[in-house]
């Protein structure tokens, strides 16, 4: 959730209002792209990219990450898409990208770029 601060700037400047606690609970509803059956480690245009998201057979959302920091690509591979309240605050204060690392809000490796919301 977001802090009380934040919340009234944000709805003061763009009306916005904070997600309740019961859709903060929510994975955000990022867009189903991959097909995890349809990977072919022949076939490169099969590979999943930063942004690539399936639905596991227990209904989690993971989506796929490739660190823009060569540094860091050890961290590449899937991860939990985050909660509705998590997103809210990382469109609006600090983001962190899935390995945990706080960014910019808009930064490339943190989760609201990843997902396609900002």
């Amino acid at each position: 959730m977001l802090d009380s601060t934040t919340a009234s700037i944000a709805k003061a400047v763009a009306g916005y209002e904070p997600c309740s606690i019961e859709e903060a609970e929510v994975q955000y509803p990022a867009t189903v792209n991959y097909n995890r059956q349809c990977f072919n480690p022949k076939d490169a245009s099969t590979y999943p990219r930063t942004g690539s998201v399936y639905l596991d057979p227990h209904g989690v959302m993971r989506s796929y990450w490739i660190p823009s920091s060569v540094a860091d690509l050890d961290l590449e591979g899937w991860y939990d898409v985050p909660t509705m309240g998590e997103m809210e605050e990382m469109c609006l204060d600090q983001a962190y990208t899935p390995a945990g690392d706080y960014v910019e809000h808009d930064h490339p490796d943190g989760w609201p770029a990843i997902l396609g919301a900002i």
